[in-house]
């Protein structure tokens, strides 16, 4: 690290070094330079000639350095930041005590909070952030950052304008110092598109070892590749306009370059490359149209990285190590997207897909998956669905909800039993309870294989008819439905694929279909709630899918008497009542397990009531009819709080606002770390 800092140290001291030289040289060359008929001015139109190549090296080096140096305080803060959380996790699990958990929840002191409050978790305004800023249900321009990404990305945006204007040789005759110009933004175009292409995978190594989320990699990703278009259009603009002003045809001359040289040919059809995706790019378009976005979109970026490719190969420029290195990380995030693809799904059969359409307001289908090999489940994670009869071959992100693996229901019924125990009580009505519960599960399943509708056939599928033998297609009567290494999503109705599969599985009598498919994932869950003493999950409509896994585990844990955790607040905001019905046969699941409400308290929230009387849809959940007063809500948190308050939202942008808001105001008060779920891009 010291060597590293060192060599960084003296290559910026050679840099100023060399700018502080320039002007004495710049003198010479402009006096030699202006003498009629010494300078050839035509040589800066192409090659090398004009361009510092070293201080573009130089500069490359600076850009990469000042990424990798705020890399290296990410990191140790994120260690700092996993140490604090083990140690708490494993002193609590052996003295949780109230003393102990009083201890975790005093507030961190007051530069932490501040640093928080009006740093980390602040929004560029006061509270709008995630809340998309639309002119109309269509025209969707987006969402803002928080304050420590709107600093980063200005800064780094500023060093790329400084490098290429403010550090150029303005003393330079006009023809020298437009190639100077050229080359600055050439190389650092091709520089940017290294980490342009680091941060569009799924398998962005940086996910993990920095524990930040793929959403806030994307806004990354979007504005780098602003910075690359804009260098790009730079460095074309730039040897257009020597190329016309030197040369005696104009124009002419610019398209004969064009006709005649490959070197140009095969930049130009980069540099348009990358001019298309700034101009189809904007949020309003991305949002409308999304699966034709994101299909021309990688069009455009292999366009553009094949052309800038066999633009530097041609010449042989130094500069192709980056578009060697774009290339690798493009073909790793696919070959192991692939891989993981065909290892989770493909065995002796298919994955399968059963969608059943949900009752309730909105429209949503629940969405169970049998998966080919196990599968282990992650609280909090997410997966990408392919439906080739569907959505052909688009995927979508989707959070994962639920998982029954074949010994859920034992570790459950034994669980019962061992809080039974504890409290010297009976533990046969639990027994019963899950029996009866299994035997009504089985008999749901038995009743949806034999009438449900298995999807090989999209036409028969839209018309809402379907045969026996296109039921059976692709399955046999000795392979039926098993609950086995199964996964659970709720899809809402919007536009797109979850519209399609919305109405093709609502025209049926059974309201049921079965689909073969693929699951890409898990990905997500960077951040656990098992070290903390309280625990608030805040879901709005379809949000639940995020918060509902954490509450059974969270009392998994707390029943087994390995938990950190002593009580858990779910709080589900939804326009309408029956919506409660996407998740009530988990919910009922959870109510199950006896001495639930001495850890998990459920809250809903219907912010469209019909009518004036709000009847709870169930008796262990109240319902209250409005929007949340969250203000008073936090305050109450607090003063309850048991060690360090974890706070996790999933929800629509207003939602996920109030909360941060909420949780700023308290961090002051109390130790509380915010979590946010969200899928912006």
């Amino acid at each position: 690290m010291i060597p590293t800092t060192l060599s960084s140290i003296e290559m910026v001291r050679n840099a100023i070094s060399k700018l502080l030289r320039r002007k004495e040289h710049d003198n010479v060359t402009q006096t030699a330079s202006t003498q009629p008929g010494q300078v050839d001015w035509e040589i800066y139109t192409y090659g090398l000639n004009g361009v510092d190549d070293d201080e573009n090296i130089l500069l490359s080096s600076i850009l990469y350095y000042s990424i990798a140096f705020l890399a290296s305080v990410l990191i140790l803060s994120h260690i700092q930041h996993l140490i604090l959380v083990k140690v708490r996790h494993i002193l609590l699990l052996h003295t949780n005590t109230r003393g102990a958990l009083k201890y975790w929840a005093a507030p961190a002191n007051s530069t932490v909070s501040f640093v928080k409050r009006h740093i980390l978790w602040a929004p560029v305004g006061k509270i709008r952030h995630n809340r998309e800023i639309r002119l109309s249900n269509v025209i969707n321009f987006g969402t803002l950052p928080t304050r420590l990404q709107a600093i980063l990305l200005t800064l780094y945006f500023a060093s790329n304008i400084v490098y290429c204007t403010i550090l150029l040789n303005w003393h330079l005759p006009r023809p020298q110092l437009i190639a100077e110009f050229r080359g600055r933004t050439g190389v650092l175009a091709v520089a940017n598109m290294v980490p342009l292409f680091l941060l569009a995978g799924r398998n962005n190594p940086l996910i993990w070892v920095l524990g930040i989320s793929f959403d806030t990699w994307n806004l990354i990703h979007r504005w780098l590749g602003r910075i690359v278009a804009l260098e790009s259009t730079c460095h074309i603009t730039a040897w257009a306009i020597n190329e016309v002003e030197i040369s005696l045809i104009g124009w002419h001359g610019v398209l004969e370059k064009i006709r005649e040289s490959q070197f140009v040919l095969a930049g130009l059809i980069g540099g348009i490359a990358f001019l298309c995706l700034l101009f189809h790019s904007p949020s309003p378009i991305r949002h409308a149209f999304y699966e034709t976005f994101l299909h021309l979109h990688i069009a455009f970026a292999l366009a553009g990285l094949i052309g800038v490719f066999y633009h530097l190969k041609t010449d042989k420029l130094p500069q192709i190590i980056y578009i060697c290195l774009c290339i690798g990380i493009w073909s790793y995030d696919r070959l192991s997207r692939l891989v993981r693809l065909l290892y989770r799904n493909c065995g002796r059969r298919m994955t399968r897909f059963r969608v059943t359409a949900l009752p309730g307001g909105g429209g949503a289908c629940r969405v169970d998956i049998e998966m080919t090999r196990p599968w282990k489940y992650t609280p909090g994670s997410h997966a990408y669905v392919y439906l080739p009869w569907v959505s052909m071959w688009h995927s979508h992100p989707f959070s994962i909800a639920w998982s029954n693996n074949p010994n859920k229901r034992e570790t459950w019924n034994e669980d019962c039993d061992n809080a039974e125990r504890r409290d010297s009580s009976d533990s046969a009505d639990c027994s019963d309870t899950v029996s009866q519960s299994l035997v009504e599960d089985m008999a749901d399943i038995e009743k949806m294989t034999s009438t449900a509708i298995l999807v090989d056939n999209p036409i028969v599928a839209l018309s809402g008819h379907a045969s026996h033998s296109t039921h059976m297609q692709g399955c046999s009567d000795d392979i039926p439905w098993s609950e086995k290494n199964t996964v659970s999503m709720v899809m809402s109705k919007r536009t797109g694929m979850t519209k399609t599969l919305w109405d093709m599985t609502n025209r049926t009598a059974s309201k049921t279909l079965y689909f073969r498919g693929f699951l890409e994932g898990q990905y997500g869950a960077q951040h656990g709630l098992y070290s903390y003493g309280m625990v608030v999950l805040v879901a709005g409509g379809v949000g639940i899918t995020h918060c509902i896994g954490w509450a059974r585990e969270l009392l998994h844990l707390y029943k087994k008497g390995r938990g950190v955790a002593r009580r858990a607040e779910l709080i589900w905001v939804v326009p309408d009542k029956d919506q409660y019905d996407w998740c009530r046969e988990w919910f009922d699941e959870i109510f199950a397990v006896p001495g639930w409400e001495e850890f998990l308290i459920i809250q809903l929230y219907v912010t469209r009531p019909k009518g004036d009387m709000l009847v709870s849809p169930c008796p262990n959940v109240p319902a209250y009819a409005g929007r949340p007063d969250w203000r008073s809500i936090f305050n109450r948190f607090v003063e309850w709080r048991l060690g360090t308050m974890g706070v996790t939202v999933c929800g629509p942008g207003t939602l996920s606002d109030s909360i941060r808001y909420a949780v700023r105001e308290q961090i002051s008060n109390a130790s509380i770390d915010f979590l946010e779920e969200s899928f912006t891009w």
